[in-house]
C-alpha cells in the first residue's frame, strides 16, 4: 500500500492517480497481498472500485503468453509437420506490413530494428515487431488456447489479428498474474485462492472451496526457457541498459520481470516472479486516459520494492528440469554451430534448448552456401548434376525483410556482418524429375589432345530454350580468361562441327576450350577439353626486323591477368563478347 501510494505521489502530474497490485504464492496459489486501489475512500478515483479485477489493455505484458505458445510450436496448416521455435530462433525486426484484413503495420515504439534477432534478446528488449511475427507463427486460435491454459480470458468483444500481439485486449490484473504464475511453478497452473486453511472447533481441516490440484498447462521445458530469458539481465540491456528497476542483484538470474503499457501509456503494467513469489501491478488513470508516464517512472519501482519485501530473508532458485540441453549456436542465425559448415555465423554463443526441440540444423540458417544447377537456376540434386556452381544466399522470403535490407540500416547491416553482395530473396526451389537438362559434349578435339594448324571443333548441343553457343579458348595458366574464337551459334548441333580456330596464330603451349551454351532464361552450361598447340617452329631466316609481328606481342599480353575478359562470378547475363583472331 505505501509503496503505490508513494508512486502515485511521484507520477500525479503525469496524469496517472490509480493502481493496483496482487502478489501470490505461484505454487499453493495463496493471495498473499492484493490491493485493489490506492484509497478506498478517494472517490475521485473511484476508489472502492478493485482495479485487480477491471479490464485494461494489456500492451507488452503480453509478450510472453504469445512466446510461449511459438516455443510449444504448432502443427503446418498446409504440411501437417510440427513446428516450434526456440530461444536461439531468429526473428526479423524491421517494419512489417502483415498480410491481414486489413493489413497490419508493425513498428517499434523506440525505433529501434536489428535485423534478424534471436527470440532470447527479442523478448528481453519487448520488439513489437518480432512479438506479432511470433503471434502470426502461432495463429489466432491457438494464442486464445494458450491465453485460456495460462489462466487469461478475453472480453467477448475481443478483436484478434496481428495488432493483438500488441497487447491491444484487455485483460485482467488477476489473469495476467495466473499466467506469470504458471510459468514461475514449471507450467503448473494452481487456482488462487484467499483462503488457504478452515478448521473447525475440534482443529480439524474443513474443505476450502474452490481449491484444487494445480494441473500442467505448459510444458515444464518450455517454462523453463522463458523463465531464463525474462531473468536474463543481459540480454534487455539493449533497450532497458543492465541493473534497470527490473533485476534485484541479489536473486540475479532467479527474477523473471516483463513490463508494458498500452496505447497512448494509458496503462502501465509490471510483473514479475521468482519460484516463490509474483507480483503484479497496474498503474493508470481512473477514466482511462492517455498518460504520460512510462512503467520505468511509475509501476516498475512499485514492483521492485514490493518483490524486495516479499523474498526478505528467502533464496529462491529456477530448478532446471529433465530434458533441457545446451548448444553451441550462430548468433546471427540462430542455427547449431559447426565450424566445418557454419558461414558468417557472427559471434558463437550457448542457448538452451528442450531437448526434443533442438535448434536449426547449421546448415539450415538464413546464411547458406547452395549448390545451384547452372542451366534451370534450380537447387542442383540427383536430377541436375551436371552443370553446377556453388552461390552463397540470403534465404529471406518476407517481403518486408527484403526491402529493409535495401535501405540505409539494411544496407549497413549486410555490410557489418560481411553480407554484403550476396543473393537475397526466397531460395530457389530443387530441381525435379521434369527438368530438362542440355546434352552437351566436345566430341573433338580429346581432351589431352595435341594439335597443330586449324583445330575443328565437333559435339553435340541438344537444349530446350536454346539461345547461343560458343567456342572458347584460355591459355591454362589463366584458365579464367577466356576470350571467344568462334560464334555465336545459334542451331542446335547433335556430333557436327561447332567452330573451328587457327592454332597457328597462337604460341605453342597448354590452353582449354570451352562449350559455352546459353538459354534465354538467363542460364548457362559449359563443357571442356584441355589441348596442347604444338605447331611447328618456323625456320628462322636471317631478317632483321620481321614481316609481321607475333600473333601474342610480349606487351600486353594477349590475355591479360587484370581484368579477366570474362567476370568471374556467374551466370552471365549477356551474350560473351567476340574476339576475332587476325594478324
Amino acid at each position: 500500500q505505501a509503496a503505490l501510494a508513494a508512486a502515485l505521489n511521484g507520477v500525479a502530474p503525469r496524469g496517472v492517480n490509480n493502481g493496483a497490485v496482487l502478489v501470490v504464492d505461484p505454487v499453493s496459489g495463496a493471495i498473499r497481498a492484493m490491493i485493489g486501489s490506492p484509497n478506498f475512500n478517494d472517490a475521485n478515483i473511484q476508489g472502492e472500485v478493485n482495479n485487480v479485477f477491471t479490464w485494461n489493455p494489456a500492451g507488452e505484458a503480453i509478450f510472453p503468453v504469445i512466446y510461449a505458445g511459438a516455443l510449444e510450436g504448432v502443427p503446418n496448416a498446409q504440411t501437417g509437420a510440427y513446428e516450434y521455435m526456440t530461444p536461439a530462433t531468429t526473428l526479423w525486426n524491421v517494419p512489417t506490413v502483415f498480410s491481414s484484413q486489413p493489413p497490419f503495420a508493425a513498428s517499434n515504439p523506440n525505433g529501434v530494428y536489428t535485423g534478424p534477432t534471436a527470440i532470447r534478446y527479442a523478448l528481453g528488449n519487448s520488439y513489437s515487431v518480432t512479438a506479432a511475427r511470433a503471434y502470426a507463427f502461432l495463429g489466432d486460435q491457438n494464442f486464445v488456447n494458450v491465453s485460456n491454459r495460462m489462466g487469461i480470458n478475453y472480453l467477448p468483444e475481443a478483436v484478434f489479428g496481428p495488432q493483438a500481439a500488441l497487447g491491444s485486449n484487455s485483460v485482467r490484473l488477476y489473469d495476467l498474474v495466473e499466467a506469470y504464475a504458471t510459468l514461475a511453478n514449471n507450467g503448473v497452473r494452481v487456482p488462487f485462492s484467499a483462503i488457504m486453511r478452515i478448521t473447525d472447533s475440534a482443529g480439524q481441516d474443513v474443505p476450502v472451496p474452490g481449491a484444487g490440484a494445480g494441473s500442467q498447462q505448459v510444458q515444464p521445458q518450455i517454462a523453463f526457457l522463458l523463465n531464463s530469458i525474462l531473468a536474463d539481465d543481459a540480454a534487455r540491456a539493449q533497450t532497458y541498459g543492465l541493473n534497470s528497476a527490473r533485476n534485484i542483484p541479489a536473486y540475479a538470474g532467479n527474477l523473471a520481470a516483463r513490463a508494458g503499457a498500452s496505447s497512448g501509456a494509458a496503462d502501465l503494467w509490471t510483473l514479475g516472479y521468482t519460484s516463490s513469489q509474483v507480483v503484479g501491478v497496474w498503474m493508470g488513470s481512473t477514466n482511462n486516459g492517455a498518460t504520460t508516464a512510462n512503467p520505468q517512472m511509475a509501476s516498475m519501482p512499485v514492483w521492485n520494492a514490493i518483490m524486495q519485501a516479499a523474498l526478505a530473508g528467502t533464496s529462491p532458485r529456477f530448478v532446471q528440469p529433465p530434458g533441457i540441453v545446451q548448444a553451441q549456436v550462430c548468433s546471427l542465425t540462430g542455427a547449431l554451430y559447426d565450424q566445418a559448415v557454419s558461414q558468417n555465423c557472427g559471434s558463437v554463443r550457448t542457448e538452451f534448448f528442450s531437448q526434443n526441440m533442438p535448434p536449426l540444423s547449421a546448415d539450415q540458417g538464413f546464411v547458406r552456401t547452395i549448390t545451384i544447377d547452372t542451366w534451370s537456376g534450380q537447387q542442383a540434386n540427383q536430377y541436375c548434376q551436371d552443370n553446377t556452381t556453388t552461390s552463397r544466399f540470403l534465404s529471406v522470403p518476407d517481403s518486408s525483410a527484403q526491402q529493409w535490407l535495401q535501405t540505409a540500416a539494411g544496407i549497413a547491416w549486410l555490410q557489418q556482418n560481411g553480407l554484403s553482395g550476396m543473393n537475397v530473396g526466397q531460395q530457389p526451389s530443387a530441381c525435379g524429375i521434369n527438368t530438362q537438362n542440355p546434352i552437351l559434349s566436345i566430341s573433338a578435339p580429346a581432351s589431352g589432345q595435341a594439335v597443330q594448324g586449324v583445330v575443328t571443333v565437333t559435339g553435340t548441343v541438344q537444349a530446350a530454350n536454346l539461345q547461343q553457343y560458343t567456342i572458347e579458348l584460355a591459355p591454362q595458366a589463366q584458365p579464367t580468361s577466356f576470350v571467344v574464337i568462334s560464334g555465336p551459334s545459334t542451331q542446335p548441333m547433335q556430333n557436327g562441327v561447332l567452330g573451328s580456330f587457327d592454332s597457328t596464330r597462337i604460341g605453342n603451349g597448354g590452353y582449354i576450350v570451352r562449350l559455352a551454351v546459353y538459354n534465354s532464361s538467363g542460364g548457362y552450361a559449359y563443357r571442356t577439353a584441355q589441348i596442347v598447340v604444338n605447331n611447328p617452329v618456323p625456320t628462322a631466316t636471317p631478317q632483321v626486323f620481321p614481316t609481321q609481328p607475333p600473333f601474342f606481342p610480349t606487351q600486353p599480353p594477349f590475355f591479360p591477368t587484370q581484368p579477366p575478359f570474362f567476370p568471374t562470378t556467374l551466370p552471365f547475363d549477356q551474350p560473351t563478347p567476340t574476339i576475332s583472331f587476325g594478324s
